[in-house]
């Protein structure tokens, strides 16, 4: 574990040159999948940010990867070497105390805040005291991602001014799938290889035509995070040597997935397959409830009102599997650790 005695010495502030420049646009297109305008246009943003080494923060819907580009962000930056501390906004057990010794962790290092939109005001008044005016310009990289732009949240009350400022030169919109529908074909196979690669499926061959067709045009709610999903989950059934449409989750087997954001607020004119419906829904729910906290069945259970024994039983009945390698993640005297596999 690396402690302040033995990091390096404070990162210069020396403009880069041209060679640099170009090796942080390179590294930036390497990691991302796609070519979509949304994407080209984030990637531009994405090396900006790591240029100027400035407080960032990523906006785009659940399941977006925006934790993944914070870190790429850090990796290509001149703190990649050091830790990278992140600091959940959601976590109702937060104090001063605990607030402290997590930044104080990530002094000469990367400070990720997860949820920055679901911080108290209180914690918000301590993070922008603590970082911003007492650490100041120092060698403390913030990042930051929030599944909404705050600037209404600022003038409804609900977010400090004064911290929404540090964001605002910096600020990147992180594109939903059906922003990139043409970057589809490409995801799917990336994930595709992937999968199979770590389930080891050397018997398949690909995904047959109409199992890609529906997971081109799905509305997944979680975005990559889902599609990623629900290609995992095909992989893990697949009889071989194609995924087919039998292999795909169950709520995306049928003729016409339903749109449940729609579905709540009217009727379509047309009707609608009130089974498929609510199963949908259900799917989704649990699924964001197992996200939001790491795939641990006690606290998805707790927050869906359920008891555990029957979340376990629908999560076998709807075949939902994690992705690999899965972990919640705790501080242990204000350093990130990696806590043990979620539990079952």
């Amino acid at each position: 574990m690396m402690t302040p005695d033995t990091m390096t010495p404070e990162v210069s502030n020396q403009p880069l040159d041209t060679r640099s420049v170009n090796q942080i646009a390179s590294g930036v297109a390497s990691r991302i999948i796609g070519r979509s305008p949304h994407v080209v246009r984030m990637g531009v943003a994405l090396s900006e940010s790591i240029l100027q080494s400035c407080p960032t923060l990523l906006v785009g819907a659940p399941g977006t990867g925006k934790r993944f580009l914070a870190r790429m962000i850090h990796e290509l930056g001149p703190l990649s070497t050091r830790p990278f501390v992140v600091l959940s906004g959601g976590d109702h057990t937060m104090d001063g105390d605990k607030l402290r010794r997590i930044i104080d962790s990530a002094t000469n290092a990367t400070l990720f805040i997860d949820a920055l939109e679901c911080l108290s005001l209180e914690m918000q008044d301590l993070l922008y005291r603590w970082v911003f005016v007492v650490k100041g310009q120092g060698p403390c990289r913030v990042l930051a991602c929030s599944e909404r732009y705050l600037d209404g949240d600022v003038t409804e009350g609900h977010f400090r001014s004064e911290l929404y400022d540090m964001f605002a030169s910096s600020v990147i919109s992180v594109p939903a799938l059906q922003e990139r529908s043409d970057d589809m074909p490409e995801l799917i196979q990336y994930f595709f290889d992937q999968c199979t690669q770590r389930a080891r499926r050397v018997d398949l061959r690909g995904i047959s035509p109409e199992a890609r067709s529906v997971l081109e045009t799905y509305g997944f709610f979680d975005n990559i995070r889902g599609l990623e999903h629900a290609i995992e989950h095909a992989v893990a059934f697949a009889q071989g040597p194609y995924v087919t449409m039998a292999d795909l989750p169950q709520e995306m087997r049928q003729p016409e997935p339903v749109d449940v954001s729609m579905l709540l607020r009217s009727l379509p004119a047309n009707g609608v397959d009130l089974k498929n419906a609510v199963e949908s829904f259900e799917t989704r729910m649990i699924l964001q409830a197992l996200e939001r906290t790491g795939w641990n069945k006690n606290r998805a259970a707790q927050l869906l009102g359920l008891n555990r024994t029957t979340l376990v039983e629908m999560i076998k009945r709807k075949r939902l599997v994690p992705p690999p390698g899965v972990r919640r993640t705790s501080f242990r005297d204000g350093v990130q650790a990696a806590d043990e596999m979620a539990a079952e």
